[in-house]
């Protein structure tokens, strides 16, 4: 027979002072790790919560936000950021390259909105629509006029609803279709052979699957017999490091195209491989090249001695890792610098062209819309002669 080793009285003591001693562990680590201002931050928002006087007015979501928001902006830090629930969303569509609504690029005019790109096996593709067609009506309300921007908003809707839409086709005919509504993937390259076989390739951004569309691209390129290559980073917001490295690695010969160090003293370079395409290239850039995009036109000079045409670069030289937030929200917090491979920064100084041209803020939004011809794009038509030795 053992014998009893504890009262019950002595026991229920023990897990009290148990538990007292963790709950003491536990708010010490809380007090080294916030510090002062942390716990300022946690007791506002508590006492927000559980004191204020008119608690029906009072929207906690909202609070949060600015509080998060308030966070963002102390920092000083133009790449941080903070998204509440509904922009952090698009920005995780965005990053995925989806798109929801019918899947058109369209410019204002005075009779409507004329279509000037469609994307593949978008509601839009599936009705037959294509560049040059007009929209003029939906749900037979009209897409001109004051209200032509209220009306427009009215085409995005519901996933898998359809929208009535009034076309003026190219041809001239007036048609009414049923167009469906939904996601897609919004394939963010664009690529066609140009004069002198030179191989033109549009890439938008970095974000998810933009390397290997590209390099299909440029692939279907090659076997068409271009003779050179012309990478278009105007108005590209960057993305993800993996999706340019995969570029990169794809393109450049044996050597280190990627440097970063993180807050915490870590430092890491990728590498390519021996394996590239042997073909002269150039790269067009603006004041919207940013990040990912302008590190790209920075690699490929600096280890191909690729030419660059355009404007000077916006200058980014920190990355940030996106962190979802319990409230729905996303904080992108810079956690670490990055620079090439031989370790130049674009932090604050930005990517210079060796040809500096800059477009009209005319031909900037038809660039941005895919109505800029080559024939109307001086930026690109300089390019073209670098690349054809004129």
């Amino acid at each position: 027979m053992r014998e009893r080793r504890f009262s019950t009285r002595q026991l229920i003591w023990t897990i009290l002072l148990t538990a007292a001693l963790t709950l003491g562990g536990v708010l010490l680590s809380l007090c080294l790790l916030l510090g002062p201002q942390g716990l300022s931050v946690m007791e506002g928002y508590l006492l927000i919560r559980t004191l204020f006087v008119d608690k029906e007015a009072l929207n906690m979501d909202e609070v949060a936000d600015a509080a998060l928001y308030a966070m963002d902006e102390a920092t000083g830090d133009r790449w941080t950021y903070y998204l509440g629930k509904d922009w952090n969303q698009n920005q995780l569509d965005a990053e995925a390259n989806r798109g929801r609504g019918i899947g058109v690029t369209v410019l204002r005019r005075e009779e409507g909105f004329l279509i000037t790109d469609v994307v593949p096996q978008g509601g839009a593709d599936q009705a037959g629509l294509s560049a040059g067609d007009l929209l003029t009506h939906v749900e037979r309300q009209p897409l001109f006029g004051e209200s032509a921007q209220e009306n427009l908003e009215r085409i995005r809707g519901e996933d898998g609803t359809h929208v009535r839409l009034t076309v003026l086709r190219r041809n001239g005919e007036k048609q009414e279709l049923q167009v469906l509504r939904g996601a897609f993937f919004d394939d963010p390259v664009r690529y066609a052979m140009l004069e002198g076989g030179v191989g033109y390739v549009r890439v938008k951004d970095f974000q998810s699957g933009s390397a290997d569309s590209a390099i299909r691209a440029v692939e279907a390129l090659r076997a068409e017999g271009a003779r050179s290559l012309l990478f278009d980073m105007r108005q590209n917001g960057g993305g993800f490091l993996t999706e340019l490295t995969e570029l990169l690695d794809y393109l450049l010969p044996e050597g280190v195209i990627f440097r970063q160090t993180g807050v915490l003293g870590w430092s890491r370079e990728t590498r390519s491989d021996a394996d590239c395409v042997d073909l002269p290239m150039a790269v067009l850039v603006d004041q919207d090249t940013y990040s990912a995009a302008e590190l790209f036109a920075a690699q490929l000079r600096e280890t191909a001695g690729t030419p660059i045409i355009g404007e000077k670069t916006s200058g980014k030289g920190y990355f940030q890792y996106h962190f979802a937030m319990p409230n729905g929200g996303g904080l992108g917090l810079s956690i670490g610098r990055y620079t090439t491979g031989s370790g130049v920064s674009l932090a604050g100084v930005g990517l210079k062209p060796d040809s500096m041209l800059s477009l009209t803020e005319e031909e900037r939004a038809g660039f941005r819309s895919f109505a800029l011809s080559p024939e109307e794009d001086p930026q690109l038509r300089t390019a073209l002669r670098v690349l054809n030795g004129e």
